[in-house]
């Protein structure tokens, strides 16, 4: 099966024409900044895509003005094969970051790639099935102690696959879920936050830990059971230069389904690797980035991944590990607040991938 080859369009040199700035009460928000961007991009998949995201970033009345940004993103896009993404996500901070809102409203008419499951999948028997589903993401955060907060959320999608190869992978080898189903799952967290920002951090760490539980008896199809760990370390170096690390693992019960296991590939958590290029029961990944300022509102970065796909979660090392090796340039749209546009390009043995998204990847 041919390989999915990803094209962005989006012309750089255009973009600081659609970013605006409010200074003016809105509610109870001070300091309103708004950033508008056209998106238009091509996939072999979806044909042209169309469409546009705005992010509005603020600070709440009474809030100092050294707490972090609160940020509300908002998008919508369209392609030519009928493929539909509506997201607002947003994370909203108050009584100096004691308390934090953090979710997700979001409607997809779209398309997942399946390779298999484990580490031995192959990229070769790659499926491409379609799903339509509504989501819902909202949780509350609030400070117990100095620097820990410990909350409480539900996450719910009604994931509808609307279309799969008949003679392809699902059909198969018919993981749990195959045919699709509601997620509904409450979630126990727990995060500290020293970041200097939350767009793009240049000093501090961020560690969060996130316990979600399924059940029928909140309207989900499937019992299972999910963690995952996300550890992050910024380390200025001089003038701007930055080292950054991040740590992610995802471990999951044997009574998950495949659409909610564990995966390594995407614009955050595994670059260079295909789009859910290896789903498991447990992933654990590492990236290690140096950024750096290049000339104006440029920046640069560089970056290696490390991925690793386990049978147990006792033996991660019992399967050789994945890697790859990227760099990409950011655009920054308010140096202000380091609302950035980020495109990078990082391979695997699996070729080339490229990322055009907004704000950095960790």
């Amino acid at each position: 099966m041919k390989r999915p080859h990803y094209l962005f369009l989006i012309p750089f040199l255009f973009l600081a024409a659609f970013t605006t700035d409010s200074k003016a009460q809105l509610l109870d928000t001070v300091g309103l900044n708004k950033t508008i961007l056209p998106i238009i991009y091509y996939l072999p998949e979806t044909s042209l895509g169309f469409g546009v995201s705005g992010m509005g970033t603020f600070r709440l009345n009474g809030e100092s003005p050294k707490s972090k940004t609160s940020s509300i993103i908002l998008g919508a896009s369209y392609t030519l094969k009928n493929q539909i993404l509506f997201f607002l996500p947003y994370e909203i901070y108050r009584n100096n970051e004691k308390i934090r809102y953090k979710g997700e409203l979001g409607f997809y008419k779209y398309f997942y790639n399946f390779n298999g499951l484990g580490i031995d999948s192959d990229y070769a028997d790659l499926e491409v099935y379609e799903v339509t589903f509504p989501r819902i993401i909202f949780n509350y955060s609030k400070a117990v102690t100095k620097k820990w907060k410990l909350g409480l959320g539900f996450k719910f999608d009604n994931f509808d696959i609307t279309h799969r190869d008949p003679d392809g992978l699902l059909e198969a080898t018919k993981p749990i879920g195959y045919l699709g189903g509601k997620k509904s799952t409450l979630m126990l967290l727990a995060y500290t936050d020293t970041r200097d920002n939350t767009l793009s951090a240049y000093s501090g760490y961020y560690v969060e830990g996130i316990l979600q539980r399924g059940d029928d008896l909140y309207f989900s199809d499937f019992d299972f059971f999910r963690f995952e760990v996300d550890a992050r370390y910024y380390y200025p170096i001089k003038n701007d230069h930055i080292i950054g690390a991040q740590f992610f693992m995802i471990t999951t019960d044997s009574d998950t389904p495949f659409f909610e296991l564990a995966y390594g590939g995407d614009a955050k958590h595994a670059r260079g690797f295909p789009d859910r290029r290896f789903i498991n029961q447990h992933i654990i990944a590492t990236q290690i980035e140096y950024r750096y300022p290049l000339f104006w509102r440029l920046r640069g970065a560089t970056f290696v991944t490390s991925l690793l796909v386990p049978d147990r979660l006792r033996a991660p090392f019992a399967q050789k590990g994945q890697w790859s090796i990227g760099t990409g340039i950011r655009f920054m749209l308010r140096p202000e607040d380091r609302t950035s546009l980020r495109f990078d390009i990082a391979t695997s043995k699996d070729g080339p991938q490229y990322y055009l998204i907004v704000n950095e990847a960790f």
